[in-house]
Parts: structure tokens; C-alpha cells; sequence
């Protein structure tokens, strides 16, 4: 139901700046999504999305993404070109590694990653933001000392 609706009406909205599709059950995006061009704000939260549409590599203003609760398994590589991105969620997926694309985010300054199985974390993360600001505290980052 709320994917027939977002489809018949969301090309209608080409001014829109922030979208809230939180809870709603949607499996993919509409194609008309590439028609929201001037989007800063997207909050997809607590769907069942397993891959994200090329054409969200077109949405240039994006500021904050938030993908969190999701089924995501990969991070496309035109990721990088969301350069305008300071807020990214991507907790609570099934994201094991992510493209070196990521990088390339130069304006991030809030990036959450917990809740994934994680099997391969690059450096350049915990050089940019703590565990803590990542949202996430792996074992193996603690101090053994505090261990008996």
C-alpha cells in the first residue's frame, strides 16, 4: 500500500527537501525518486530495503541518509558521489564491508555503523570518528588489561 502510494505521488513533489518513508515496509524505491533532485533529507529507516536504486547516486543535495533497520548488504561505490552527506546511518543491516568509495564522504561528520556483521572495518573510520561516535564498541577495541 504505501509503495502505490509513494509511486502515484512522490514525481509530483520535485521541490521536496526532507522525505520520512520511516516504517513503511518498502522492499525497494520508486523510480519516480529520481525526479526529487533538490532532496537534502532522506529518512528510510525500518524498511525491508535490500539494495539501494542507482539513480540515488543523482540526489546531490542529499545532507543526511539515514538507512538504519534496513536489509542492506552492500554499499554501491557511487556512494562517493553524495559529497554533500554529513549524516549517514547505516546501523542495524547486514553490511559485512564497505566500499573504499565511503571515503571519499569528505563532509561526514555523523556516521553510524552498529549493529552489522562486520568482517572487515577500514582504518579510515576510527582515523575520522571514535568507536563511540560509530556507534559501535567491539571487543576487540577495549583494552585487555581490563579483562581478568
Amino acid at each position: 500500500m504505501h509503495f502505490k502510494i509513494l509511486e502515484q505521488w512522490i514525481g509530483l513533489c520535485q521541490n521536496l527537501k526532507y522525505l520520512t518513508a520511516k516504517d513503511t515496509g518498502l522492499t525497494r524505491l520508486p523510480e519516480n525518486f529520481r525526479s526529487l533532485k533538490g532532496l537534502e533529507k532522506l529518512n528510510l529507516e525500518g524498511n525491508a530495503l535490500v539494495a539501494l536504486p542507482d539513480f540515488m547516486a543523482y540526489l546531490l543535495d542529499l545532507d543526511t541518509l539515514n538507512l538504519k533497520n534496513n536489509r542492506l548488504k552492500m554499499l554501491p561505490d557511487w556512494i562517493e558521489n553524495l559529497t554533500k552527506v554529513t549524516h549517514l546511518n547505516l546501523g542495524n543491516n547486514r553490511f559485512s564491508r564497505l566500499p573504499k568509495a565511503i571515503e571519499n564522504l569528505v563532509n561526514l561528520e555523523a556516521f553510524k555503523i552498529s549493529d552489522n556483521p562486520w568482517k572487515e572495518l577500514s582504518p579510515w573510520m576510527f582515523a575520522r570518528f571514535s568507536p563511540g561516535d560509530l556507534g559501535f564498541y567491539p571487543v576487540w577495541l577495549v583494552d585487555r588489561k581490563h579483562f581478568i
